[in-house]
């Protein structure tokens, strides 16, 4: 075996690692970052070939990369249905805040009135 046969087997292992670890720390755009850089480094792969043809960003690149050539594609699939449900969560938690001034101030007012 080759000096760097070894780190060529495992490059998808570890690539599908720090996409997991990304997510988990909610560094989604350093893990987009990084299957951007995949896709560069290996641009007849399947994932840059399908990225390419859908012209795919963001969170798509990432499933692409997950369904196309992660050895991991369960826990990869999973840290990004993980980090999308902490977002919508988020997203809603920050929604509700923003309508709760507003609401007990409408509150407030009818009450004075």
């Amino acid at each position: 075996m080759g000096r760097y046969d070894l780190l060529r087997s495992t490059r998808h292992r570890r690539v599908d690692g720090l996409i997991i670890d990304m997510l988990q720390k909610d560094l989604w755009q350093d893990a987009v970052s990084l299957v951007g850089l995949f896709n560069k480094v290996h641009p007849h792969s399947e994932t840059a070939q399908e990225a390419s043809s859908q012209q795919a960003s963001g969170l798509d690149l990432l499933k692409i990369y997950a369904k196309r050539e992660s050895q991991r594609t369960g826990y990869v699939e999973l840290a990004l249905q993980a980090y999308e449900q902490t977002s919508a969560e988020i997203r809603l938690t920050v929604m509700h805040h923003h309508t709760l001034p507003l609401e007990s101030s409408v509150t407030s007012q009818h009450s004075s009135i």
